[in-house]
C-alpha cells in the first residue's frame, strides 16, 4: 500500500470502474504471484541449508534460477527478476521526478508552470536521478564495499513498509489518527531503517551475522540475526500511536472525505 507508482497507474485509469477492476486484478496477480516465490524461496531455503550453499537469504529466488531448475525455466525466472528490476526502477525515476516537479517546482519555484515545459524539465530529473542512483552503486563498488542493487531495493521497500505504510493504513481505517502521528510515524520509521541498515553496522560491526571487516558492514545486514523491518515497524507504529493519542483528534470536517459525512 505504500508504493507512489502503483497509485499513479491507478489514477491513470480512464474511469473509477477501470480503477476498480485493475484494483481487483492486481489483489489476486500479488497472490498468485507472491504464493509462487514464497514457495520457491522456502524451497530453496531448505536446499541451500542441506547443501550448505551460503546463499544469501535476500537472493534465494535467483539463486534458485540459475542453480536448481532446468536451464530454459531458470532463464526464465531470471529474466522476470531482471524486469522487476527494471520496471522499479523505472517506477522509482518516475515518482521521484513527479515529487521534484509538483511538490518543490511547482509549489515553490513556478506556480504557473507551462505543461509543455514541466514534461521536458521532467525528463532532465530522470535523466539527473538516473545518475545519481547509479553513482549510488558506482561509488561504493569503486571502494570495493559490500553493495548491490538487491540491498539498495530492500532498503527502500523497508522504508516504504515501516515509514509510509502505517501512516497510510491509519488514514484510511482509524479515525483517531492525526496528522501528527502519521509524520511521527513517517520520521521516526525513516530514522530507525537508517539506523539499523546504515549506522549500526558501521559502529557496531559485530551485531552482524557474518559480516567481515568493515567493508562487509558497510550497508545492509540483519542485527543480531533480526531483519531491520521488524524493530523499526515496532517503533514508527509505536510512534504513530502515541502521538496520535497525545494530540487532537481530527475534526469532522476533516475525516468526511475518507470516512463519509457523519449521519444526524
Amino acid at each position: 500500500m505504500g508504493v507512489q507508482s502503483m497509485y499513479q497507474k491507478f489514477y491513470a485509469a480512464r474511469s473509477p470502474k477501470d480503477a476498480k477492476t485493475a484494483v481487483a486484478i492486481w489483489i489476486v496477480g500479488t497472490i498468485v504471484v507472491e504464493s509462487i516465490v514464497i514457495a520457491i524461496a522456502v524451497y530453496a531455503s531448505s536446499y541451500n541449508a542441506e547443501h550448505n550453499m551460503g546463499w544469501d537469504p535476500r537472493s534465494l529466488v535467483l539463486n534458485a534460477a540459475r542453480h536448481m531448475v532446468p536451464g530454459p525455466v531458470g532463464i526464465l525466472l531470471l529474466g522476470a527478476a531482471c524486469a522487476v528490476v527494471l520496471s522499479t526502477g523505472m517506477n522509482y525515476l518516475l515518482s521521484s521526478s513527479s515529487n521534484v516537479m509538483r511538490d518543490i517546482y511547482q509549489r515553490f519555484v513556478n506556480t504557473d508552470a507551462d505543461p509543455t515545459k514541466m514534461v521536458a524539465l521532467q525528463k532532465v530529473f530522470v535523466l539527473a536521478l538516473g545518475v545519481l542512483a547509479f553513482l549510488l552503486i558506482f561509488v561504493p563498488t569503486y571502494f570495493k564495499l559490500q553493495i548491490s542493487v538487491l540491498q539498495y531495493a530492500y532498503f527502500a521497500y523497508t522504508i516504504y513498509g515501516v515509514a509510509v505504510t502505517p501512516a497510510l493504513f491509519a488514514a484510511l481505517t482509524w479515525k483517531r489518527a492525526t496528522r501528527q502521528g502519521g509524520l511521527a510515524s513517517i520520521v521516526v520509521g525513516t530514522l530507525a531503517t537508517v539506523f539499523f541498515e546504515v549506522v549500526l553496522p558501521r559502529i557496531a560491526p559485530g551485531v552482524i551475522e557474518g559480516a567481515k571487516g568493515a567493508g562487509a558492514a558497510y550497508f545492509g545486514g540483519d542485527p543480531w540475526g533480526i531483519p531491520s523491518i521488524y524493530p523499526a515497524a515496532i517503533l514508527s507504529i509505536g510512534a504513530l500511536v502515541v502521538v496520535s493519542l497525545l494530540t487532537p483528534p481530527p475534526t469532522e470536517e476533516q475525516l468526511a472525505p475518507l470516512f463519509g459525512e457523519k449521519k444526524m
